[in-house]
């Protein structure tokens, strides 16, 4: 998404792209340093502590998910062993992760017409364009339980589309296969979007004659499905589904659905740092166009689809839930939705370009404005979309001042349980950071939340 000119950078100005990318990626790393835990975290740790860890799987699986892969982690949560220190490290792994694995799969896609540079530019802009653009970057990436359920398995995708794109053995097959089964067993959302990749893998190569890969593919898609209604048909998920009443309204779901991907489909399209990015990635769409020889052979169908193919992905997030609970509700669904869009949207853009769609003056007219695109790129991933929120946040102090009051709220639970002191009241946050996602406590003791909180910290009830 960076370089344009027909020929690499040279290092030293590759390394100026980098850090102006870096620079721009630096404000979303740093909220990690203030994050707390909330909601779902102290659940899952307490079930850990009072049941043994593969007890508690057994319990989830049993009683309210069967998402057995995601599971292992959120049951694994820092908050089991109390380090907060580790809370905040794994949202800076999220975000690590996901550039690294934003390289593997560029790497794979562009094969030989991109050096690494080059592909590390491509993966520190891709997941700029993802971290501004996200939904609710709260739930993504700097809350846990949504974060290793939902953000991880964004990551885990490209990893494993990387694995089958690059697969020259039987082994690197098995372990692309081996991971696959782990996604599809994180959420619903990520296995349609891998039942449905492999699906229309295994129709574009089987119309090229290609009848190994189309079976290969074929058998991808059949084990995600498998692994998928594993979830789907766990005892868990029958228990949890039936806690909403307005489920399976079959009517009512498709037109929210289209309702939401009308709505998302244009907010994401007219995004300044995917725009910005998508016409520095035109030139290095035209030489991957021209050194893999698959993309110069796709039919004006193929390149209609894979043109469409952001747009109709969408659905993949919104959908499920309203199929499963009759509202949209969590964001986080969304943002695994987002991660496919926006890679889907530069892969069609490799295939407009295939077919000629793209004027050929953009190579002369591009690299003299590459230096200020990728300055007006850097600038949009920090201070638009999220990246205004987060700097919002810093500059107003509300990150600081929400780790000091969680950090008093810590003793004063200490002091409510060392006093005895029932019920324990806390003061409720005020005007909270809007990058994070954080569930607060109520005046009613018995709610889950409240209660989530006097069980992790010891004390006989909680409010405010």
């Amino acid at each position: 998404m960076i370089e344009v000119e027909a020929a690499p950078a040279p290092a030293a100005r590759t390394f100026w792209y980098a850090a102006a990318l870096a620079a721009a990626l630096a404000p979303y790393v740093a909220v990690a340093a203030y994050i707390h835990p909330t909601a779902d975290d102290f659940g899952y740790a307490l079930d850990t502590r009072a049941e043994g860890y593969w007890a508690a799987q057994r319990h989830q699986w049993v009683t309210w998910n069967g998402r057995f892969a995601s599971n292992l982690l959120v049951l694994a949560n820092p908050m089991v062993g109390g380090s907060i220190a580790i809370y905040r490290l794994a949202a800076v792994a999220m975000i690590a992760a996901t550039i690294a694995a934003s390289y593997l799969l560029v790497r794979a896609i562009s094969r030989a017409a991109l050096d690494r540079r080059e592909s590390l530019l491509c993966s520190l802009a891709l997941t700029g364009v993802y971290l501004a653009g996200v939904p609710s970057l709260g739930e993504s990436i700097y809350w846990f339980t949504g974060a290793v359920t939902y953000q991880l398995s964004s990551v885990l995708v490209m990893i494993q589309i990387a694995l089958f794109l690059r697969a020259a053995s039987t082994a690197m097959v098995a372990l692309a296969a081996a991971l696959l089964i782990f996604v599809a067993g994180m959420n619903e959302v990520a296995m349609v979007v891998a039942v449905a990749f492999y699906g229309a893998y295994a129709a574009w190569m089987r119309q090229r004659g290609e009848w190994r890969t189309a079976r290969l593919a074929a058998v991808f898609a059949a084990v995600a499905a498998a692994a998928g209604l594993a979830v789907w048909l766990s005892p868990g998920n029958a228990i949890r589904s039936a806690q909403f009443s307005t489920q399976h309204q079959l009517v009512r779901s498709s037109a929210m659905t289209a309702m939401q991907t009308v709505r998302f489909g244009f907010e994401w399209a007219a995004g300044g740092p995917l725009l910005i990015a998508t016409l520095l990635f035109i030139p290095l769409a035209r030489r991957i166009a021209d050194a893999v020889p698959e993309w110069r052979s796709i039919t004006r169908a193929q390149c209609a689809a894979l043109a469409a193919a952001p747009l109709a992905v969408i659905p993949a997030g919104i959908f499920p839930p309203y199929w499963a609970t009759g509202v949209l509700g969590q964001h986080r669904t969304v943002g695994v939705a987002y991660s496919a869009f926006v890679i889907l949207w530069f892969v069609a853009v490799i295939a407009l370009e295939a077919r000629g769609v793209w004027p050929i003056a953009a190579d002369r007219i591009m690299p003299p404005l590459t230096g200020a695109l990728l300055v007006a790129l850097a600038g949009s991933i920090a201070f638009s979309g999220n990246g205004y929120t987060v700097i919002a946040d810093f500059a107003t102090r509300r990150l600081q001042r929400f780790d000091a009051a969680m950090s008093e709220r810590y003793r004063a639970f200490d002091r409510c349980r060392a006093d005895q002191v029932e019920p324990c009241a806390v003061a409720p946050l005020s005007a909270p950071p809007a990058s994070l996602y954080i569930l607060d406590v109520s005046d009613d003791p018995a709610h889950w939340v409240n209660d989530g909180y006097a069980r992790y910290f010891g004390v006989a009830q909680v409010t405010r």
